[in-house]
């Protein structure tokens, strides 16, 4: 009973990841710089080992605004996408939005 205890925590805090602030909050009045958009991907290695799965997000927001030479980003958008791999899949997180300075 213990080891199914065990593999069971194991197994439900496995499946975890930080909460991750992308940005601090726009100022009072942002200046708008244009359109601009980022991605990141990650992998999950035969759907058991993570490989940069947990910061795709604030990967893609540092890419736009990085694309953009801006220091923000307002009326985001973010979308996901997944594709099978040869052993795993690989998820990647898309960042659309104004860039802002």
């Amino acid at each position: 009973m213990n080891r199914l205890a065990v593999l069971l925590t194991f197994v439900l805090l496995g499946c975890t990841g930080p909460f991750v602030r992308v940005s601090a909050p726009p100022s009072a009045v942002p200046q708008q710089a244009g359109l601009t958009s980022g991605s990141a991907c990650g992998m999950m290695i035969l759907g058991l080992i993570p490989a940069r799965m947990t910061d795709r997000t604030a990967r893609a927001y540092e890419d736009a605004i990085h694309q953009a030479g801006s220091t923000g980003l307002t009326e985001t958008t973010v979308t996901t996408h997944w594709y099978w791999a040869v052993v795993g899949t690989v998820h990647c997180v898309d960042v659309d939005g104004t860039a802002t300075r």
